[in-house]
């Protein structure tokens, strides 16, 4: 017994040391610089501690951010070309709205007595898909 509790000891004391050396591999490959985080800069953005009122933070950048929204927006226009497509776009939107009316009507005669919760919760979700869908066909109507 004393001879298996020493090769115990042994292999226990072994495995430390190994376990010791790839923690000192692993730290000695670890880059400390690239830790390094600043908490005052966002991905994308300056500094939130500038001077909201100066060329620098989200005051600053507000107009530039517009802008690129705006180009953003002209850019998609020219791709959809509503104006010209309008009709076929209406009809697409009104092939959707059958679409989920359908979904709806399927959902309300397959519920589930012992969990109608999941069913309210599908209901609900092709509901604000309608909505969605309202809108839409109101921004194509208003181009």
């Amino acid at each position: 017994m004393n001879r298996d509790l020493t090769f115990l000891f042994s292999l226990i004391g072994i495995g430390f040391i190994i376990y010791i050396i790839c923690l000192y591999v692993d730290f000695k490959n670890l880059d400390f610089n690239k830790l390094k985080m600043d908490f005052n800069t966002k991905e994308g953005m300056r500094s939130s501690n500038s001077d909201a009122s100066g060329g620098n933070g989200f005051a600053g950048n507000a107009k530039q951010f517009a802008s690129q929204i705006k180009a953003a927006s002209v850019k998609l226009d020219d791709q959809l070309l509503i104006s010209k497509y309008s009709t076929d776009y209406e009809s697409a939107i009104m092939n959707m709205e059958g679409l989920i009316n359908n979904l709806m009507l399927k959902t309300v005669l397959s519920v589930d007595p012992s969990n109608p919760q999941k069913t309210v919760q599908t209901l609900n979700a092709l509901f604000k898909s309608q909505v969605a869908l309202n809108a839409v066909m109101k921004y194509v109507d208003g181009k």
